[in-house]
């Protein structure tokens, strides 16, 4: 699979394609503009609320200007995507952190933090869950908040896909 300068050669069965897409996913540069696209890949797999999920460059000015607020340009990256409720509780999905109101404060969590995500509430359909529990290293617990089941989803396959990510890193 790798020649004796480091190169990589086409796998030639089922084990070596497995292996070698592996060695070369570990091999690419993670920048932002390559998480801000598996973002949207991701979220453009599932249905999103209209009205209450967008992607960032698809915010109004001010909201825009309202969100950038809460950001470090550094420590957060590229905002990406925005998940809010009637409620006014929002979630915003960065390249490098995820970003969340819960009415009462703003929590910033990065993605190699997160050691566990629990997002299904029993009590509910599937279709009404709007609430992602999020445990970091020191099992503290977050809930990022979707307006409903389609967008939980959603989010929470971004943030399993955004974790593995940066875990693996």
């Amino acid at each position: 699979m790798i020649k004796s300068n480091g190169a990589l050669i086409k796998p030639n069965n089922r084990y070596n394609t497995a292996n070698y897409y592996l060695l070369l996913n570990s091999r690419m540069q993670k920048t932002d503009e390559f998480i801000q696209n598996r973002i949207k890949w991701r979220a453009g797999k599932y249905t999103l609320s209209t009205g209450y999920t967008f992607f960032f460059d698809e915010l109004s000015h001010e909201i825009k200007q309202y969100l950038m607020t809460f950001l470090d340009r550094n420590l957060s990256g590229t905002p990406v995507i925005f998940f809010t409720k009637p409620s006014k509780e929002w979630t915003l999905v960065c390249t490098k952190q995820v970003i969340g109101y819960d009415s009462q404060k703003i929590f910033k969590l990065n993605f190699n933090d997160i050691t566990r995500i629990r997002g299904f509430n029993q009590k509910k359909i599937k279709t009404d869950w709007d609430e992602l529990n999020i445990f970091d290293k020191q099992n503290d617990q977050y809930i990022l908040h979707t307006n409903n089941g389609y967008d939980h989803a959603a989010l929470h396959n971004i943030l399993l896909m955004l974790s593995g990510m940066t875990n693996r890193s």
